[in-house]
């Protein structure tokens, strides 16, 4: 019987053929994805680093070969076969998860890229020194001038300036990848130029003072970033197949050890459990609420922190800003009340609340396993992302409490809920003790999200909910074969009613955003893997998959919590907003988290699999730990004073030396023009006393202005550069022609005027 390449067979030359190609395949891909950008196009050290690559790469596959050789006999084909899908699979995955280059355009293998040719003269007829040549550019970078071969021409100051209409021509001969420019400036606006690619002429007007010609060429496939890609998916695959043959060698020691560790989430929690929750919440705590004041508020801080200052001084609830009232504002309201009217006792809250999700997180998946609620818990304490939205006194540093209890019941329910489930005799028990409490506490979420806070995002749980319905309906049992083609009909019922829902209730259009995914795969500053090597948790992703998948039966949790995390996902994915941001997306980390956690507690089997000692295996981890783990992105929101948050992606304006110009010099009666961000700041710390205020914006005109001014003495006037670049008239020059207004200074993003009308 013939057999597959991973069979039986003695050592023998053949390997060599086949681990000197793939060494060639590792030395171009490495050269097209990360050489390219570490050298200058041309550069000796690309030629020979991938050579060199491709010597040590051919090397390492020799051994990599025998190694499979030896540790692939007996594996029937339909096993070989099996790998060798998974590893494409896993290898496409990681490939385009861990890494980022492959987004980015101009990917090529320069030693193989066609060489073209450029002549360039101009017709006689026209001035001399009217007509130079400013920039020559291709894909791969500038041109220099000195690769250029010319007559008639004379360089100057970095230009090429014509000098003999009668007789002139522009030579050069090189490799440009797929797109090349040339930018040519006319004094005079008119003329003509003759540009010939590859011999191919074309006569060009110059119409205007500066004229770029742009010319795309085809990129042969051998040469392209199609290739490239192809080969980077091929060597990762390569890379995840001893990967997936070692956990297919040891599943049968893995599968008992995590099969038993999952029935035993079954006994009650014990007094470790609550040791651990405790720990790891004075950790998350620790995290999140030292340097709560680093930051100022952003601006949607404001609504929140003024509406709940209005309440502890008396206004009416239903006259201060209505957005997750219930959620945050009254929370930071009894907070004021008690703590005083200070930022840090907001933003205390929002830690609190944000601290005290860990308690139902734990409850979820330690009906999972406890390594994995302990790992869970740990990365949602150090989570880059939960500490700064924590920090933030917005809805969305609230909602990982509100989400994971509402998860922990929906599992419940899910517990409760009988296996072939029969609608028509078996209805009753949907009221019966056990699942009627549950249900009804879960209709209180809908019920909030769709009729109390409209205008917050708190419906994005409806996606759960959605997942919720489908894991029900796989419970039921229709009878006969009809089944699976109900099931199906029905989930798919659920599923588009849950999309046209998504759609009506937020202002969401379809579309594609795969900036999503940045957010999760490769080096997202949100996550501990920012700068470290992504492919070590997100391996675990894949891993998670699979466990999820395979132990669906023993235990519906873990494929449930994918699920959620995998509708949350899809939902940002196909949606288009301009509003969509980390705040959003950071309620699908709530689901990342578990998923993540679970993949890494099936490395550590996996690693408990081998013959390697305790000490051996607690080094494997630390080192895993060190690479993987970004500890001064944990620290990042406590740290930093940048006023752009790049983990929440929300900016902090400092006022502060604003403020301290407006406070040293203001006078009694004076009033306030400004843009709403010092607006609110003023209104935040209720100082200085102005008369009155206006509300500048982009809308706002001129004469707006002077009719506010008339009725008041004097005031300042304020306005942010965003504002200030976006108004409606030119206001800096039309300021500075009006004798009342007098220019202080731009402080930050500020500027300032006063006006004095005597």
């Amino acid at each position: 019987m013939k057999q597959m390449l991973f069979s039986r067979q003695d050592v023998n030359p053949g390997f060599f053929l086949p681990a000197i190609i793939a060494g060639i395949t590792l030395g171009i891909f490495t050269c097209g994805y990360w050489l390219i950008d570490l050298f200058a196009f041309g550069s000796r050290w690309i030629l020979s680093l991938t050579l060199l690559i491709s010597l040590l790469g051919a090397v390492g596959y020799f051994l990599f070969f025998l190694w499979i050789k030896d540790n692939a006999r007996g594996l029937s084909r339909v096993r070989q076969a099996g790998l060798i899908v998974s590893s494409l699979l896993i290898g496409a995955f990681l490939f385009f998860t861990a890494t980022d280059r492959w987004q980015k355009p101009d990917r090529y293998i320069p030693f193989l890229l066609p060489t073209h040719t450029l002549q360039v003269s101009v017709p006689p007829g026209q001035d001399p020194e009217t007509i130079t040549l400013l920039w020559f550019n291709t894909s791969l970078g500038d041109v220099s001038y000195d690769e250029i071969e010319y007559k008639g021409w004379k360089r100057d100051n970095g230009q090429l300036i014509l000098v003999d209409p009668l007789d002139n021509q522009l030579l050069w001969s090189g490799k440009t990848g797929g797109e090349a420019q040339i930018l040519i400036q006319s004094a005079s606006g008119s003329g003509t130029v003759i540009v010939a690619w590859d011999g191919q002429e074309q006569v060009l007007a110059l119409a205007a003072k500066k004229n770029n010609f742009p010319h795309a060429f085809r990129i042969p496939f051998y040469a392209s970033q199609g290739l490239i890609l192809l080969l980077g998916v091929l060597n990762v695959s390569l890379l995840s197949f001893p990967l997936c043959l070692l956990v297919l060698k040891n599943w049968g020691k893995m599968l008992p050890t995590i099969e038993r560790r999952m029935a035993e989430t079954s006994r009650r929690l014990d007094r470790g459990d609550g040791i651990v929750v405790l720990v790891v919440m004075i950790l998350a705590f620790l995290l999140r609420a030292i340097n709560l004041e680093n930051l100022f508020p952003g601006v949607e801080e404001y609504n929140h922190l003024i509406a709940a200052k209005q309440i502890v001084q008396g206004v009416p609830m239903g006259d201060v800003y209505s957005r997750s009232l219930w959620l945050v504002t009254l929370p930071v309201s009894m907070a004021f009340k008690f703590l005083g009217i200070k930022l840090w006792a907001a933003r205390l809250v929002g830690v609190i609340f944000n601290v005290l999700a860990i308690i139902p997180l734990y409850l979820i998946t330690r009906k999972i396993a406890r390594p994995v609620a302990i790992l869970s818990i740990l990365l949602y304490a150090t989570s880059p992302w939960m500490i700064a939205i924590s920090r933030v006194v917005r809805e969305y540093g609230y909602y990982p409490f509100y989400y994971y209890w509402i998860i922990h019941w929906m599992i419940l329910y899910l517990e409760k809920f009988p296996h072939r489930f029969r609608i028509r005799q078996d209805w009753k028990i949907l009221f019966s003790p056990a699942l009627l409490p549950m249900g009804l506490v879960l209709v209180l979420p809908i019920y909030y999200a769709l009729f109390v806070d409209l205008t917050s995002t708190f419906q994005l749980i409806m996606i759960a909910y959605v997942m919720l319905v489908i894991f029900v309906f796989m419970r039921l049992d229709f009878g006969n074969g009809r089944k699976l083609l109900i099931f199906l009909f029905a989930a798919g019922v659920v599923v588009v009613a849950g999309i046209s829902a998504w759609y009506q209730l937020l202002p969401v259009s379809l579309g594609f955003t795969p900036a999503t995914f940045g957010y999760f795969f490769s080096d997202p500053p949100q996550q501990w893997y920012y700068g470290r090597v992504a492919v070590i948790p997100l391996a675990g992703v894949v891993g998670s998959i699979l466990l999820s998948y395979l132990l669906r039966r023993l235990n519906v949790i873990p494929l449930f919590l994918l699920a959620v995390f995998g509708g949350f996902l899809s939902a940002f994915l196909f949606s288009t907003v301009n509003s969509f941001g980390a705040r959003h997306l950071s309620m699908t980390q709530l689901w990342y988290i578990p998923v993540v956690a679970l993949g890494l507690y099936l490395l550590w089997e996996f690693l408990q699999s081998f013959r390697l000692s305790a000490k051996g295996r607690y080094l494997v981890v630390a080192v895993l730990g060190l690479l993987a783990f970004n500890v001064q992105q944990t620290l990042l929101p406590i740290t930093s004073r940048d006023p752009g948050m790049v983990i929440t992606e929300e900016y902090h304006r400092d006022l502060s030396r604003v403020h301290e110009v407006v406070m040293t010099n203001v006078q009694e009666g004076d009033a306030l023009i400004s843009s709403r961000i010092y607006t609110r700041y003023v209104d935040w710390v209720s100082e200085p006393d102005f008369r009155a205020g206006y509300l500048f914006d982009i809308n706002t005109t001129y004469d707006d202005v002077l009719s506010f001014m008339d009725q008041y003495p004097s005031g300042w006037i304020v306005i942010d550069k965003v504002r200030l670049d976006a108004a409606a008239f030119p206001v800096s020059d039309v300021f500075s022609k009006d004798d009342r207004i007098t220019y202080i200074g731009e402080f930050g993003d500020e500027s300032v005027w006063h006006w004095s009308v005597k």
